[in-house]
């Protein structure tokens, strides 16, 4: 299934209640197919397990954090040291839940997306690969829950 936006008022338990599970993720591929101009945020939901990717965690990785994609992942299972790294990367967060607690993970999820604000920085003039930055508040009283810890220059 490809990625699309889910428009307001639309139910994803109903857009998604003919897929069946098949155990044939394909998962550091999807996230890195995510194009956009603009901001995007995903929410991943799975067991973490990647099974079928043609990309590395090193490819996908460097796609993803070229974008203005922030993924943040809901883990059934076992944790993912590939959704840990994209979600740092991206100033997301990954958060395991089961089927009890999936209602509350996904409304948190969303929660978390409509309490953003967004602050652009770009370099120029610096040679490619990856640069790390560190966010911090200037004044006090200012939280800053996440921000991604860097951005590779192309």
């Amino acid at each position: 299934m490809k990625a699309r936006t889910i428009a307001r008022g639309e139910h994803v338990a109903d857009l998604f209640d003919d897929v069946a599970p098949s155990g044939g993720t394909s998962l550091r591929d999807a996230l890195a197919s995510i194009r956009s101009t603009g901001r995007t945020y995903a929410i991943v939901i799975t067991d973490g397990g990647d099974r079928n990717s043609e990309l590395t965690d090193e490819e996908a990785l460097r796609r993803i954090s070229t974008t203005r994609t922030l993924v943040d992942a809901i883990i059934l299972g076992d944790r993912s040291s590939f959704l840990d790294r994209v979600t740092k990367n991206t100033g997301g967060s990954v958060v395991r839940a089961y089927a009890r607690s999936m209602n509350e993970a996904l409304h948190d999820a969303i929660a978390d997306i409509n309490s953003r604000y967004l602050a652009v920085y770009q370099s120029h003039g610096s040679q490619r690969g990856w640069r790390t930055i560190d966010v911090t508040a200037r004044n006090r009283g200012i939280t800053l829950l996440a921000a991604r810890k860097g951005y590779f220059a192309e």
